[in-house]
């Protein structure tokens, strides 16, 4: 993904009404709302009872977004979440696709039929994940036994600076050991440990704290601008 890229359309869909229909950008104004609502006859409805968008009638320029398996879709509930998607950084909104990439609190793990709250609780809980972005099993591997502040480097250090012999020669051991370990398979079996993913996008792990705030429950339109 382009660290620099900008988005301002999230989502496209189609709303149906009868014989009526109308084509809707989101995140969308108050009066965009207001004005489609009208046009296909809804606009007496109440932000509850919005019209649903048929499944598979959304669209997005996030590819993991475009798959949402939704039967039906309050669209006053998709603008919700594509406010606040679009108030995300681009580091943060690359994490939010990898979270949905990855299945973690989606209820159908992305086959059966997922529901909006859940990627609003995605949204809402990013802070939850770290995303090594463009990173695989070799690169996990190298930055646990080779990067910055690494273990294995502070133990090399600590044993060179012994002022036992043997403790200098246990050094050279450790660092011929990590010479020689294959990163790939290693960054795979620690992935394990750490309950972590690797993804298009990265290596995503989860932090813990995930709290879901959000089960559907109607959303008030004053963040929508």
């Amino acid at each position: 993904m382009d660290s620099n890229r900008t988005i301002s359309v999230l989502f496209t869909t189609d709303i149906e009404n009868a014989a009526n229909g109308e084509r809707l950008e989101f995140p969308a104004t108050k009066e965009e709302m207001r004005e489609m609502l009208e046009y296909i006859g809804k606009s007496n409805a109440g932000w509850r009872m919005v019209p649903m968008i048929r499944e598979n009638g959304v669209t997005s320029p996030l590819g993991t977004l475009t798959s949402m398996k939704v039967n039906e879709v309050n669209v006053n509930e998709l603008n919700y979440l594509a406010v606040k998607l679009s108030w995300l950084e681009s580091n943060d909104l690359e994490k939010f696709e990898a979270v949905v990439d990855s299945g973690r609190y989606l209820a159908s793990d992305g086959v059966g039929n997922d529901e909006l709250s859940e990627y609003i609780n995605i949204a809402d809980n990013l802070d939850c994940f770290t995303l090594h972005s463009g990173m695989d099993e070799s690169g996990y591997g190298e930055m646990l036994l080779s990067g910055p502040d690494n273990p294995v480097s502070r133990l090399i250090q600590q044993l060179r600076n012994s002022p036992r012999e043997r403790d200098e020669e246990l050094a050279n051991i450790v660092e011929c050991l990590r010479e020689n370990v294959d990163m790939e398979q290693f960054g795979r079996s620690m992935s394990y440990s750490n309950d972590g993913d690797f993804l298009d996008g990265g290596y995503l792990i989860e932090e813990g704290g995930f709290n879901a705030e959000y089960y559907g429950l109607l959303v008030s339109a004053s963040m929508i601008k």
